[in-house]
């Protein structure tokens, strides 16, 4: 895509609560560079867990020119999630990153707001691979799934297929992950460092998680509990400078 023009519209959607609250100043310091280039920006602020995702599946077609997300990994998330349910075609993706950890944006070698902006200033957009998870019936979400719901408190409702852009969990991965979510509101002193903590202590509850898997062309049978498949497009070449703006694809 060209560069961004006087006319481009931006839906800015902002975790308020991403990382230690970071959100905002991410946000304002970003917010001068993009308008000084002639971008509209609209700020919607999310006010729980889920509602990146509702608020982008409802996006009405050419709502606006682009998507950018001031946030972490978790609000990412949560947009790719909502764009994917949205269909096509997408608006392109940015983000400016003001997470804990940040991976994807680390990924892009674009951690600072200023970059980020400038990135999407720019106009480039790359394919972003996205693994799609088909979870089990509604009443058998997994061992692992179960056991996180139960060491932190209910979770909400999940949809039965997920849209991934970094990692998929599961297990381990998904306790301490939910256990790193229980700290962030139990011990916010931790800051990232919640995220060792937490794998210390699942590490240490020695649980067992019993699983099958396998790899075929075929689809799965109907009882399997999950399957995973990857949406894969255009490779990424190694030696390519990495912009913050992205776009989701099927």
């Amino acid at each position: 895509t060209g560069a961004v023009t006087v006319s481009t519209r931006l839906l800015v959607v902002l975790n308020p609560h991403a990382g230690r609250g970071p959100a905002a100043a991410a946000w304002a310091a970003a917010e001068p560079i993009l308008r000084a280039a002639g971008c509209t920006p609209q700020l919607v602020e999310t006010k729980r867990p889920g509602h990146a995702r509702e608020l982008l599946a409802a996006l009405p077609r050419g709502a606006c020119d682009a998507v950018v997300v001031a946030g972490g990994d978790g609000s990412l998330h949560e947009a790719v999630n909502g764009l994917m349910a949205a269909g096509t075609p997408r608006p392109p993706l940015g983000l400016i990153p003001a997470g804990t950890g940040n991976s994807l944006a680390a990924d892009l070698e674009c951690l600072d707001p200023h970059q980020a902006a400038r990135a999407i200033i720019d106009g480039r957009t790359r394919p972003l691979d996205v693994m799609e998870v088909r979870l089990g019936p509604a009443g058998d979400r997994g061992a692992g799934a179960a056991a996180a719901s139960a060491a932190v408190g209910a979770a909400p409702a999940l949809p039965r297929t997920l849209y991934a852009f970094n990692i998929v969990g599961w297990g381990l991965a998904a306790d301490a992950g939910a256990r790193a979510q229980w700290l962030r509101r139990r011990a916010p002193w931790l800051g990232w460092r919640r995220y060792g903590v937490a794998n210390l202590l699942e590490l240490l509850r020695r649980r067992v998680r019993p699983a099958r898997n396998s790899a075929a062309s075929r689809p799965p049978p109907a009882h399997a509990p999950a399957t995973c498949t990857r949406h894969r497009h255009r490779a990424r070449p190694r030696a390519q400078p990495a912009p913050a703006a992205t776009r989701t694809t099927p």
